[in-house]
């Protein structure tokens, strides 16, 4: 017969487990939330003390010209844009970043009363941008 290390019946063990997952569920959404703030952050500081142009005309303008470090494009935009955006950093070595959300919140976290879809960071002034990998 098994060794019961719980000390109890099934029902018992079922609710032990569904606990630790509830736990465990929130740890993650706590991280990703952190995670999402620290971006939001950088991203804000970097429009704010560095360099940054808005929209997928100048972004393309600014890879291509290679003066672009850091290009955040926006979760929900148009698939084509958003892979035309991708291949042409992955092709120039720029950094990459996909933030979660639409373009009026990445509007919102760059300080903007307008939707932002992509945006391209040439110089990240105070931020962290350019160290940390988001």
């Amino acid at each position: 017969m098994p060794r019961r290390f719980y000390g109890g019946s099934a029902e018992t063990m079922v609710i032990y487990l569904s606990v630790i997952i509830v736990f465990e569920l929130r740890t993650v959404v706590r991280r990703f939330c952190d995670f999402m703030a620290d971006l939001a952050n950088d991203i804000r500081l970097a429009v704010d003390s560095g360099k940054a142009v808005f929209g997928v005309k100048e972004s393309v303008d600014s890879i291509m010209a290679s003066k672009a470090k850091v290009v955040i494009v926006a979760s929900s935009n148009a698939r084509d844009r958003l892979n035309d955006v991708m291949h042409l950093a992955k092709l120039s070595n720029v950094k990459l970043v996909v933030f979660q959300g639409n373009p009026m919140n990445l509007g919102v976290v760059c300080g903007k009363p307008y939707s932002v879809s992509v945006l391209s960071i040439m110089e990240a002034g105070s931020s962290n941008i350019l160290k940390e990998n988001y």
